[in-house]
């Protein structure tokens, strides 16, 4: 017996597929959006490297410790 014919542009369901056997997983929320973590770590970065930044330039305008009295009383 053959079997009944398909129209075209279908496919006839084949003997262990497993497009009807799984549905699509629903969205993995934020693990899923890579761009969001590599934002946050830019992020972190940036405000880490500011830090130094502002201490060196802190640094750099500070009086040399040489002049100062260093706890003698005058």
């Amino acid at each position: 017996m053959t079997d009944a014919l398909r129209p075209p542009g279908e496919t006839p369901p084949a003997e262990g597929s497993t497009a009807e056997a799984h549905s699509e997983r629903p969205d993995g929320g934020i693990w899923e959006h890579p761009r969001f973590w590599l934002a946050l770590i830019v992020i972190g970065c940036l405000l880490v490297a500011a830090f130094f930044a502002v201490r060196f330039i802190d640094l750099l305008h500070r009086e040399p410790i040489t002049s100062r009295r260093c706890g003698r009383r005058p």
